[in-house]
């Protein structure tokens, strides 16, 4: 449940509650960086979105490095990844280091032995470019 917007721009860090929403995977508040106590409706928006997305994208990225478990596909998973690269572009203000378009996949799940390849293993930018 989001308050009420003026409530937010009070203060440069904003926080939507999602506490009380069932159907979320993670539990707490959406911390929204970058926002300015002047900022405008469509800003704000902007960063609830963003913040909505980057949360889904670490909780996807945890199901798939860490427990192995993916719950969508790569192609879900690279549109979700499109759709906050296309939001940070149009609010460059938004961007924080800690944005998964700031870093290079996660942490892999434990127990995989090292293995030395003939070929240089390429990393792809996702599985629907050419």
């Amino acid at each position: 449940m989001v308050r009420h917007q003026s409530e937010f721009f009070r203060s440069p860090r904003l926080i939507a509650d999602r506490s009380q929403s069932p159907a979320h995977p993670c539990p707490g508040p959406i911390i929204l960086r970058g926002v300015s106590h002047t900022a405008s409706t469509a800003e704000f928006d902007a960063a609830k979105k963003i913040a909505a997305l980057r949360d889904k994208i670490r909780h996807h990225e945890r199901l798939y490095y860490v427990l192995d478990q993916p719950a969508i596909s790569d192609a879900e998973f690279d549109d979700l990844m499109r759709e906050l690269q296309r939001l940070e572009r149009e609010h460059p203000s938004l961007v924080t280091p800690d944005s998964p378009t700031q870093r290079v996949g996660g942490k892999p799940k434990e127990g995989f032995p090292k293995v030395a390849h003939s070929r240089p293993m390429l990393s792809i930018d996702n599985v629907t470019s050419e």
